[in-house]
């Protein structure tokens, strides 16, 4: 569920199922809670994103379908979000890629590594943890093979192998990234410590 309050009045609010459309239903845990220009949460969950408005108490659920074989598909958890300069919403999903929320039809366009069926670039890697804007339409994203920078208009990214500096994290797994007031990135890393670049 989700708690949240007002800290000038003090008054506490608590959802522990969220409904959306056609009754579908969402009660599991959240990995990521962010708020849109519009005060809406959008809530990171174990198989889906959800759009919740407190002024409203409406829902949206949307569920990140991934294909497994070639007639199957699955869910996945939505471990991070981030709303780019259009205020389109990101994800990134455990497995997944990333993806970017159609608004109208309720569905993700992926960039995936199994995207490269002609319709959009590839990425290199699957698993993406994290996902922040980062400078001029682009977005870092934190996956197990490093950092990667993906531009949110060309679709293309850059995983910084030529890169003089940051070339030397290359195929290390990056967990989280934190860009902070002095445009500095923090970079969290899976049994190799913290970076700032």
């Amino acid at each position: 569920g989700l708690d949240y309050f007002n800290i000038n009045h003090y008054s506490a609010s608590y959802v522990a199922a969220f409904t959306g459309k056609d009754n579908e239903i969402y009660d599991g845990g959240f990995n990521y809670i962010t708020q849109d220009a519009d005060g809406k949460f959008l809530l990171g969950g174990n198989d889906c994103l959800v759009e919740y408005n407190p002024a409203d108490n409406s829902c949206s659920i949307h569920r990140y379908y991934y294909p497994i074989f070639v007639f199957l598909v699955r869910p996945l958890q939505v471990l991070g979000i981030s709303i780019d300069d259009k205020q389109r919403i990101w994800v990134c999903a455990k497995g997944g890629g990333i993806g970017i929320l159609n608004k109208a039809t309720g569905r993700f366009i992926m960039f995936s590594r199994d995207s490269l069926q002609g319709r959009l670039p590839g990425l290199s890697n699957n698993f993406v943890d994290d996902i922040q804007r980062g400078p001029k339409g682009t977005f870092w994203l934190a996956t197990f093979t490093g950092l990667v920078q993906f531009n949110s208009t060309t679709y293309k990214y850059d995983e910084f192998v030529n890169h003089p500096v940051l070339k030397t994290l290359h195929q290390k797994r990056t967990w989280r990234i934190f860009s902070d007031k002095a445009g500095r990135l923090w970079l969290g890393y899976s049994r190799a410590g913290v970076y700032c670049y």
